[in-house]
């Protein structure tokens, strides 16, 4: 594990293969917490050249009249098509969200949800799919939510979170703080080079 130092921020990340580093062990966990405060230019030092290439992006919204309703009493559920033959599924219940993200209406391959404690509204308007060669290659949804702070304290959260998609795994690789300069692009940047790193953990 590293500690990174820029201004006054310190973050941890996990080393991996393709960041010069060695993978973290079998068992290890790469938590939210962990990873609060990504320092993305440090990150794409070490990415694959070919990430570079995954410029493009295609959108599509988070509700819409295209979009399968799977709700019951006191839940929301529903899914959504993405590019290439990715679905997205959301959930709701009030005190905790989710998405996940992967290839097929039918469970081909693995996923992991992403979940975390609500608050209010909770998904932004869009997914973007960063696309290498016309397959999605990562994934980014802006996300609203609550968490407890080292004190113990209850803050809401704004934070762009980033999927890496392949067809044998989709998961949470990351966030970025929504609120830092040149979030997006950061975003987009960890995007491209996603599939080389670990899924993280679902928030505490």
């Amino acid at each position: 594990m590293k500690r990174l130092l820029r201004g006054r921020h310190a973050i941890k990340v996990w080393d991996t293969p393709s960041m010069g580093g060695a993978a973290p062990r079998a068992g290890a966990r790469c938590t939210m917490k962990t990873i609060r405060r990504l320092l993305i230019p440090s990150l794409l030092v070490g990415m694959p050249a070919a990430a570079s290439n995954a410029n493009e992006s295609i959108y599509s919204r988070v509700q819409e009249i295209g979009c399968h309703d799977m709700s019951k009493a006191f839940f929301g559920s529903w899914r959504c098509s993405g590019p290439a033959g990715y679905v997205a599924e959301f959930y709701d219940e009030g005190n905790l969200a989710g998405v996940n993200i992967r290839l097929g209406r039918e469970r081909t391959g693995s996923s992991r949800a992403a979940q975390w404690r609500g608050a209010g509204r909770v998904f932004g308007d869009l997914i973007e799919w960063r696309m290498m060669r016309g397959q999605p290659v990562g994934a980014v949804l802006r996300r609203y939510g609550t968490e407890s702070d080292p004190g113990g304290e209850e803050r809401l959260f704004e934070e762009l979170a980033v999927f890496k998609l392949s067809p044998d795994l989709s998961c949470l690789v990351g966030v970025v703080e929504a609120r830092r300069p040149n979030s997006d692009e950061l975003a987009r940047a960890l995007a491209d080079g996603a599939r080389s790193m670990p899924c993280a953990q679902a928030k505490d």
